[in-house]
């Protein structure tokens, strides 16, 4: 369940995350959570909340935009991993951080970046289909995926994530 949308309802005021982690630990639906990148957002009391209530973030993520979003992406992976995620998942914006649209090497680029960075902290990136996204030309998909196979597959972290 991602965290972002506990609720009580929409129109009212969303609670605080620690109260929203308690309740999905207390409903005994969910044994983990997803949650999203925010910038603003002071991750520190997450180490304690997660400990407290042994309810891990297995998937932890954002939206970026190439060129642009790198070290946050860097940074969302190792503090993922700090706190127990499995999987990143990212979104990416279809254009750049110079405003064109990114090419096809361009996501690979940062889905590569990702997986140096997240690989060895056990996080490992996803590139997640959505709306206003590189990957809303669906085409794309199959054209990436066969770009990182050819380009990378003889990369140690690659030949090992796979």
């Amino acid at each position: 369940i991602n965290l972002d949308g506990v609720l009580i309802h929409d129109g009212i005021r969303t609670p605080q995350a620690p109260t929203r982690m308690a309740w999905v630990k207390h409903s005994g639906a969910f044994d983990y959570i997803e949650k999203n990148i925010d910038p603003g957002e002071d991750f520190a009391p997450y180490f304690e909340w997660v400990e407290r209530l042994g309810l891990p973030i297995r998937v932890f993520g954002g939206i970026f935009t190439a060129g642009q979003d790198e070290a946050r992406m860097r940074w969302g992976l190792a503090t993922g991993g700090k706190l127990g995620a499995r999987v990143f998942n990212m979104q990416l914006f279809s254009r750049g951080g110079d405003g064109q649209p990114i090419s096809d090497a361009q996501v690979a680029d940062f889905f590569m970046d990702a997986m140096a960075h997240g690989e060895p902290v056990g996080c490992l990136p996803t590139l997640e289909v959505h709306v206003d996204m590189w990957s809303e030309q669906f085409h794309r998909i199959e054209r990436v995926a066969e770009l990182l196979a050819r380009c990378r597959a003889d990369d140690a972290f690659w030949t090992s994530a796979t």
